[in-house]
């Protein structure tokens, strides 16, 4: 659950910013807990000051052997094998921070906290990639869910705090496992062509908003048939803004675009991976306001340098 605060916060040397984990940590982490939670169990004893322990991220099996049938790979496991050290009631939704970043909130754990073999269970904030996805809100037949190891953005890619700058958009996840192809889980050919005709009819995915300015989040995978709009028409309705290296798609009438929520997702032209949905103008799906995409063919090199420079066990080597 996300906050929205009344105002601003005020930023000082009691109140800071923390960054969000980008992949899951490994077994064997450490973290630390900290809450005003009860320091003993069963019996309740709140405390008036902060207080904090020192975790360990728990290894899957240990995790699943506990709990068997309950742990998803939305959730992550902290504690010590020989168990005292533990969040417990009281500090449910506290954070869980490992090497400076936040890895995981407080979220539920055994009754009786901090017995040996029984570590908590934390909500991972870490990337989790689902494969072969449709329907959002339960598992469906042949779909994969992937713990992501390791986020690679570009190494040029610049993070603006006004987001004027969205140049070299684009980052890479490598997977912890392999990928299994199937029917329901296929590779994408992505593509080499820097200029495709404008007009050319490409489609655009995601489970983004459907309505702007008010949010309406769809539950199964949206798609839209939009077209390719050339690089000056680009320029022009974004002055200054547009670099080589990225494109723009949308509709003269308007009314399809990719919104809020899809970014990331892909842009597909003559069954391959031509764009990565980026940024656009607000509200969506504007007339004459096309939607900006990250082109893919300008990192090309990028991405089999950054493949080819990765340990072996870490890709899917037969679907880079």
């Amino acid at each position: 659950m996300l906050l929205k605060l009344q105002r601003k916060v005020r930023l000082g040397r009691a109140v800071r910013t923390i960054p969000v984990a980008r992949s899951c940590a490994s077994p064997g982490t450490p973290c630390r807990v900290s809450g005003w939670g009860t320091t003993a169990s069963p019996i309740v004893r709140y405390p008036t000051a902060l207080q904090c322990v020192n975790v360990n991220i728990m290894p899957e099996q240990v995790c699943h052997r506990a709990y068997p049938g309950t742990i998803t790979s939305g959730m992550v496991c902290a504690g010590v094998p020989e168990g005292g050290k533990d969040s417990c009631q009281g500090d449910s939704g506290g954070p869980l921070v490992c090497q400076g970043q936040l890895q995981g909130l407080v979220s539920w754990g055994m009754e009786r906290c901090a017995m040996p073999g029984y570590p908590g269970v934390y909500t991972n904030l870490g990337y989790t990639v689902h494969l072969g996805k449709h329907a959002l809100g339960r598992v469906e037949n042949g779909e994969q869910a992937m713990e992501v190891v390791r986020s690679i953005p570009h190494p040029e890619y610049q993070v603006s705090p006004t987001h004027l700058n969205h140049d070299h958009d684009i980052m890479l996840l490598e997977l912890k496992s392999p990928v299994q192809l199937s029917n329901h889980v296929r590779t994408l050919q992505l593509s080499a062509d820097d200029c495709l005709p404008t007009g050319t009819c490409c489609r655009v995915s995601g489970w983004g908003t459907t309505t702007s300015p008010q949010v309406n989040y769809p539950k199964t995978l949206q798609c839209a048939n939009i077209e390719l709009r050339s690089d000056e028409e680009c320029r022009q309705v974004y002055p200054g803004k547009i670099t080589a290296n990225m494109l723009c798609a949308g509709t003269k009438e308007g009314g399809k675009d990719s919104c809020e929520g899809d970014s990331g997702g892909p842009l597909i032209c003559n069954g391959k991976l031509y764009g990565i949905i980026s940024w656009g103008d607000f509200p969506c799906g504007q007339p004459n306001r096309p939607g900006v995409y990250t082109r893919v063919s300008k990192y090309l090199r990028w991405i089999q340098g950054t493949i080819r420079n990765t340990p072996e066990q870490g890709w899917t080597k037969g679907t880079q």
